[in-house]
């Protein structure tokens, strides 16, 4: 069996290089949990390759990495997309 290695700077920088290079919209969420019932309340972009940024659509060309996805969408409770 072969031993998985602890990724270096040389695998990030091939992800990092694949994830942008992708023609399609790609995002890495995070679960934001409510620290008394661990339920999810929202979710946190912790990656986001350039198409996803063109997909979102903030104002100036700004990355939605950071953001909140009930901030920058907040009829997501109404549409049922949450969970």
């Amino acid at each position: 069996s072969e031993t998985m290695l602890p990724p270096t700077d040389k695998h990030a920088e091939l992800y990092r290089t694949l994830l942008n290079s992708l023609p399609v919209a790609t995002l890495y969420m995070e679960a934001i949990r409510d620290p008394e019932t661990t339920e999810i309340i929202d979710f946190r972009y912790s990656i986001a390759n350039p198409r996803a940024d063109e997909v979102v659509h903030l104002p100036g060309g700004e990355s939605v990495v950071g953001k909140r996805m009930r901030e920058q969408f907040p009829g997501v409770d109404r549409s049922g997309e949450f969970i």
